[in-house]
C-alpha cells in the first residue's frame, strides 16, 4: 500500500512538472512553414464557381488547414518519439489545451456549411478567434511572448468579422495574411524564446 501511494505521489509530481515547464515540441520551422502555406494558399486560391462560391471557399481553406495541422503534427510527433516519459506527458498536455478549439472549429464549420451557408462570410473571423483561444489556452506551456500571438489572432478575427456583412472577409488575402502573419509571428517567438534561449524572467 505504501509503495502504491508513493507511485501515485510521484505520478502527480510528474503531472505538475509537465504543467509548469515550457513545452519545446512546437518548432519554429514547422510553424513558419504553415504560415507560408497560408500565404501561398491566398495567392493560388481558385476562382469560385458561380453556383457555390462560398462553399468552395470553405472546402479550399479547410484542406489547407488540414495540411498545416499535419506540418505541426510532424513536429509534435518527433518530440513525442524522441522524448522521455516526462516529455511525452508534456506533449499530451500541450495537445490537450488546443483540442477544444479545434473541435469547436470543426463543429462550427460543419453546422454553418450544411445548415446556414449564408453565414459562411463570418467563418474566417470565427476561425481566427477560435485559434486565438487555443493559443491563449496553451499559454502556460509556451514562452512568455505567446500571448502577443494570441492577441494578434483575436484582433484579426474581429477585423474579419467586421468585414463579413459585405462579403469582404472572403477575400483570399484576409485568410492568407491573418494566418500567414500569425504563424510567422509564432515562429519568431519560438525561435527567440526557445531555440535561442531568450526566456522571460520566470521561465526555465
Amino acid at each position: 500500500m505504501e509503495l502504491e501511494k508513493a507511485q501515485e505521489h510521484l505520478a502527480e509530481i510528474h503531472r505538475h512538472l509537465a504543467r509548469t515547464e515550457i513545452y519545446r515540441g512546437y518548432r519554429a520551422p514547422f510553424v513558419a512553414a504553415s504560415g507560408g502555406l497560408a500565404l501561398l494558399g491566398a495567392w493560388l486560391q481558385p476562382a469560385a464557381p458561380a453556383d457555390a462560391p462560398f462553399r468552395t471557399f470553405v472546402l479550399y481553406w479547410c484542406a489547407l488547414a488540414a495540411v498545416s495541422l499535419a506540418l505541426v503534427a510532424v513536429s509534435l510527433t518527433l518530440d513525442f518519439l524522441r522524448g522521455s516519459t516526462m516529455d511525452r506527458r508534456k506533449t499530451w498536455s500541450a495537445i490537450g489545451q488546443f483540442l477544444p478549439c479545434l473541435g469547436a472549429g470543426f463543429l462550427l464549420t460543419w453546422t454553418v456549411y450544411f445548415r446556414s451557408p449564408e453565414l459562411i462570410p463570418y467563418l474566417p473571423g470565427l476561425w481566427s478567434i477560435l485559434f486565438s483561444l487555443g493559443v491563449f489556452a496553451s499559454t502556460p506551456y509556451l514562452p512568455s511572448w505567446i500571448p502577443l500571438v494570441a492577441s494578434f489572432y483575436l484582433a484579426a478575427g474581429l477585423v474579419l468579422l467586421s468585414l463579413a456583412s459585405r462579403g469582404s472577409s472572403l477575400n483570399p488575402w484576409g485568410m492568407g495574411l491573418t494566418f500567414g502573419a500569425g504563424q510567422f509571428l509564432g515562429a519568431l517567438v519560438l525561435r527567440l524564446q526557445i531555440e535561442r534561449g531568450a526566456y522571460g524572467p520566470n521561465e526555465k
